[in-house]
């Protein structure tokens, strides 16, 4: 009777640490623990699935029990492979090495029995090693009983942990671990890997269906031999890359490449005709709104850099057509078109007839490929006259009055730049006072003087000011103001308080009179009024249906 059979991922299983790839910093750590006599208690070894987490903690159990070829070695980075210890623990059969799967085994009941397991001395292994796999799928009651035995183990008991997803593990339980995060395989080194299997396997294989396989593993050595094992069932002969394609649903590629041509190009009965065709032959909505985001992704990144072709799935035809759109399409264009994709498929998962929907979706993206983005409208009216330069000016202008009632040097600094004003002096203008306010973390009295007070007169020399408040002023305020005054500046303040029974702006006033936070305001509905005013705008937001002008700054020298 012929041996049973045993899939790539488990035949070809690393067994020592030379044979892990890509985790050079777990090995060169691990290394100097064991020779320094610094062997962590408990690690915590995380990354995405197949990259050899459980693996990588069965070698450290043989190289942490390893006894050499004559029985009198120690704790060893190079474990022997044929001492008992190693022998058994490769068979998954030595008794002081417990393996423990955490997502069939969640209780409180079952961590009780690896904390009473730890406290029993290994029957003959140097250490007992407890590994807990998918330990994120632990309940919180099993975590919380395992914390203080975690913390304080016996000298002899080791436990290793392996999770995909780190951020389900207490933080209490990562402290009490050596955490190391498992990079995910390059594309170059399962190319390698795939291709000493097929080696050993005398299995021949074309480069082109190597790089797909690589591509598709998306960083798993596992994910890679088992697509591997596919592709050698699929071709008797040579694996070809276009076998390997069809084999992974890629060969339509070139169905959703027309769609995405027809979509820029605006032709909506076709892009609809050629989605129909798709839907007909199986493609799921979803499936196609997937692949031509990839698709637009991959544009966008070849755009940045032909680098990044190293990376995609698509054949040498297909990808030379996505380097031809990358060099007509700008970066808006693309970004815009992402956002509609992306879009489309939350509103897919909505939809009570995905059809109906998926055909609004391109109807919609087919639409929006015709509109000029914001920069082609601004490039398109360059020619104009020095548009804002002449709404610098005529704000300029139309400032001027307001600025003598708050000189345009007394506006309010940005916090970032406010600087304590030195003790036994004044502040040389009224907004220099404010801001010492704010500097000395006064923040109420601060907004009352920028929201309820008028300066009517402010002399610095003789440290004097007379100010209208509005009826809103808080209590006290005129005591608080002095008191805090006189304490920073070392000065005796004269303050002259007139309070208003009206608003500060009220028409029966004999004269308008403004607060700080009226100057700053009334400046900025200017600018924005005479901003409408020219051409630049005007035809822009005419361009642009529903849009609206927000805010503007004046141009500074």
């Amino acid at each position: 009777m012929s041996d049973s059979y045993q899939v790539l991922a488990r035949k070809y299983r690393p067994q020592t640490f030379q044979d892990l790839l890509g985790q050079d910093v777990l090995v060169e750590t691990l290394k100097n623990a064991i020779e320094k006599k610094r062997i962590p208690h408990a690690i915590l070894l995380t990354g995405v699935r197949g990259i050899g987490k459980t693996t990588t903690a069965r070698i450290i159990s043989r190289a942490l029990n390893c006894v050499g070829k004559d029985g009198k070695g120690s704790e060893t980075i190079h474990p022997c492979g044929d001492c008992q210890p190693c022998v058994d623990i490769l068979n998954e059969r030595h008794l002081d090495v417990i393996e423990m799967d955490a997502a069939s085994r969640t209780s409180v009941d079952d961590i009780r029995r690896v904390i009473e397991a730890a406290y029993y001395k290994p029957s003959s292994a140097r250490y007992k090693i407890q590994i807990i796999d998918e330990v994120h799928m632990l309940t919180k009651q099993a975590f919380n009983a395992l914390l203080k035995t975690l913390e304080e183990p016996p000298e002899y008991t080791k436990f290793i942990f392996a999770t995909t997803e780190l951020n389900r593990v207490p933080d209490t339980i990562i402290s009490r671990c050596v955490r190391f995060d498992l990079k995910r395989f390059d594309i170059n080194t399962l190319k390698d890997l795939l291709k000493r299997t097929c080696d050993q396997e005398s299995i021949k294989i074309e480069n082109d269906a190597l790089m797909v396989l690589a591509q598709g593993a998306n960083g798993s050595a596992r994910d890679g031999q088992s697509l591997l094992e596919r592709a050698i069932s699929l071709s008797p002969g040579t694996i070809m890359g276009e076998s390997v394609r069809t084999m992974m649903g890629l060969s339509g590629q070139g169905d959703i490449l027309d769609t995405l041509h027809g979509i820029l190009k605006g032709e909506t009965a076709v892009v609809l005709k050629k989605f129909e065709t798709l839907y007909q032959n199986g493609a799921d909505p979803d499936q196609v709104l997937s692949s031509l985001c990839d698709l637009v992704h991959e544009i966008s990144c070849l755009k940045i850099s032909p680098s990044f072709a190293e990376r995609t799935l698509l054949s040498a035809k297909e990808l030379e057509t996505l380097k031809a759109h990358a060099q007509v399409l700008s970066v808006p264009v693309l970004t815009r078109l992402w956002q509609v994709l992306t879009k489309g498929r939350d509103d897919l998962k909505n939809a009570l007839t995905p059809v109906q929907a998926m055909d609004m979706i391109l109807i919609r993206a087919c639409f929006l490929s015709d509109l000029p983005t914001a920069q082609s409208v601004i490039s398109s009216l360059a020619n104009l006259k020095s548009p804002i330069a002449a709404l610098s000016d005529s704000a300029e202008k139309k400032n001027s009055e307001l600025e003598k009632i708050v000189p345009k040097k007394e506006t309010l600094s940005p916090p970032s730049t406010i600087k304590k004003i030195p003790v036994q002096s004044a502040p040389k203008s009224f907004s220099d006072l404010v801001e010492l306010f704010e500097a000395n973390k006064e923040p109420l009295l601060k907004y009352e003087l920028e929201n309820h007070v008028h300066l009517e007169k402010y002399a610095p020399d003789t440290a004097t000011f007379e100010i209208i408040s509005t009826p809103d002023i808080v209590d006290g305020f005129q005591r608080k103001l002095k008191e805090n005054l006189d304490k920073w500046t070392g000065l005796s303040w004269s303050i002259k308080v007139i309070k208003r029974k009206k608003t500060m702006t009220s028409e029966t006033d004999e004269k308008p009179i403004f607060t700080l936070r009226d100057q700053k305001n009334k400046n900025k509905f200017d600018l924005m009024a005479t901003a409408k005013k020219t051409l630049l705008v005007k035809k822009t937001l005419e361009t642009f249906e529903g849009s609206e002008l927000k805010d503007v700054k004046p141009l500074k020298d």
